[in-house]
């Protein structure tokens, strides 16, 4: 069968309100495969986005599209509560129902589908430019976490056990390490030392949690900058989108990778690490910009260790791109050989210029609160 029958055999099991165009494909994400079309209703083109859920890595997508069910619901009797203007000022990405009543359908070969009517007049970027774009999308993640704070976390589940979970990414290094299956160990010895060097930091995480000194939360759990919504003629964040993610977690998750992926020069994409460096104004405004919508919010523990959760998921991170050169470049796609190694070597490098400026960026916050 061809890919546009395919899909317009999909578009048939949900109720859209008029006829649909061909899909195109739409975007550039790495995950889920997405697709635009229009549905002429009431004299007017509507615009709505067609998404197949990766279930290699969403394992179970109806437990994902539950968890997306819950919260935009319970987002939405928030809304519904507050007055107009608090209304107007957060979107919930509105899903189509299908024909039978779920938000999703499965199609014959078990691929999972659903489809979200389009914000228009919203934008998203790949880098942050200027500060006040960090400010504007840590709002929106910090809004997110607030809008969630009333919903029972145990309530939600886990999509991708062990996500961040840094002490399992310390034992797949290891088991890596041990198994060496591409003959590269040696090549990498340097970059393992460092990490390794850095096991303090997963003991101290440990101890946080295992105090309890860290509440359990619902996190968005990738919160980089092409995961809002902006306006496009304002610059204004809309909301949070790609809640595929969204489990319990600390607030580390979400604060740590934006420091990881909003405070730096250069993406993780970048192979030379000199070019890389710290950017003071952005972690300002980042910082301000999430603790302006959900500072009251957090506890004073959680306040504190905001600045080791960017230390923390930039670790992890390096671990991870280390293990998958080690296992032969399994999971992370990669275009040239070593990208892996040179994406580790990135955030090793991120991870020793966090630690450089620790204390500034830990009195920044402090002074916001």
């Amino acid at each position: 069968m061809e890919k546009q029958e395919i899909l317009h055999d999909v578009l048939k099991k949900f109720r859209l309100p008029g006829p649909a165009t061909l899909p195109a494909p739409y975007g550039n994400g790495l995950v889920n495969r997405s697709y635009v079309f229009s549905c002429r209703t009431s004299g007017r083109d509507e615009r709505f986005l067609l998404q197949e859920i990766n279930t290699c890595v969403f394992r179970e997508p109806v437990r994902v599209m539950d968890n997306i069910l819950m919260i935009s619901r319970h987002i939405e009797n928030r809304r519904n509560r507050k007055d107009s203007r608090e209304r107007n000022g957060y979107l919930i990405p509105e899903l189509v129902q299908a024909a039978d009543g779920n938000y999703y359908i499965q199609d014959d070969k078990n691929r999972y589908w659903r489809i979200y009517r389009f914000v228009e007049h919203s934008r998203v970027l790949n880098e942050i430019t200027h500060p006040d774009q960090a400010f504007e999308a840590a709002a929106m993640f910090g809004k997110f976490l607030r809008e969630l704070a009333g919903l029972d976390p145990q309530l939600i589940h886990v999509t991708i056990p062990g996500f961040h979970d840094l002490s399992l990414r310390f034992a797949q290094l290891e088991q890596a390490l041990k198994r060496d299956p591409s003959g590269r160990k040696t090549s990498c010895r340097k970059e393992t030392e460092k990490a390794m060097a850095c096991r303090n930091l997963e003991k101290e995480f440990i101890s946080l949690v295992h105090e309890g000194r860290l509440t359990l939360r619902i996190t968005h759990n990738d919160t980089k900058i092409n995961n809002v919504l902006l306006d496009e003629h304002t610059g204004r964040g809309l909301c949070v989108i790609d809640l595929d993610t969204v489990m319990p977690s600390t607030v580390l998750s979400d604060f740590g990778d934006m420091m990881r992926t909003f405070v730096p020069s250069a993406s993780e994409e970048e192979a030379d690490t000199g070019k890389i460096m710290f950017r003071l104004p952005v972690f300002e405004s980042m910082a301000g910009g999430f603790l302006s919508e959900c500072g009251k919010l957090l506890t004073s523990a959680e306040k504190e260790y905001l600045v080791f959760g960017g230390k923390i998921m930039t670790l992890m991170q390096a671990i991870r791109f280390l293990t998958d050169y080690l296992n032969g470049d399994i999971y992370y796609t990669t275009e040239r050989p070593g990208q892996n190694l040179q994406r580790a070597r990135n955030q090793l490098k991120v991870l020793e210029l966090f630690t450089e400026q620790e204390q500034v960026m830990q009195n920044l916050i402090r002074s916001m609160l």
